[in-house]
């Protein structure tokens, strides 16, 4: 009779025990982001942002960057407006270099947390299993991916505004037999 208990005790242990758990903190700064024009210049050699002298197509097309006027990254970090899209200004007209260096604006960051929880099963001796539940970005916290840098006065335009995110909150479940 005291063997017999034992037994039960044993099984109800198995049944308790055999997880295990993981996670995952990832945090990134933001990559850095150039504001171009929307005007396109000929003859650009060096992708500085306007127009070098010499005859058309003595160079590849280019982007004309806008003159930077005050610090783009003391902007109010929102998702229609990330930087300060008044720190920007039409470049001036004559073969001037704009001033705006390249990769003047930060990025939107990313941090996510993944969690992983896994239950063994013993079935027989040599053969068990095991249950599977991950789950990505377990907070759904929002994380923009990419902001509007074509320079625009136009308020409807996507210029400074965040225009893409990545994934949200993804599950996945799965059964491993091991053998």
């Amino acid at each position: 009779m005291v063997g017999e208990g034992t037994k039960y005790r044993k099984k109800a242990l198995c049944l308790l025990g055999g997880f295990e758990a993981s996670g995952i903190l990832t945090i990134n700064t933001g990559l850095p982001f150039t504001v171009f024009g929307n005007g396109t210049a000929e003859g650009d050699p060096v992708a500085s942002g306007y127009r070098a002298p010499g005859p058309p197509g003595s160079g590849r097309v280019a982007s004309i960057r806008p003159d930077q006027v005050s610090n783009p990254n003391n902007g109010p970090k929102t998702s229609d407006e990330w930087f300060n899209r008044a720190a920007f200004a039409n470049p001036t007209v004559g073969g001037i270099v704009p001033t705006e260096r390249r990769g003047a604006v930060n990025g939107p960051g990313l941090w996510r947390y993944d969690l992983g929880l896994i239950k063994n099963f013993r079935i027989y001796e040599r053969f068990g299993a095991q249950f599977r539940l991950e789950s990505f970005n377990i907070f759904n916290h929002n994380n923009p991916s990419s902001i509007g840098t074509t320079f625009s006065t136009n308020p409807t335009s996507t210029y400074g505004k965040v225009t893409n995110s990545r994934d949200g909150r993804t599950l996945q479940l799965a059964v491993k037999l091991n053998f």
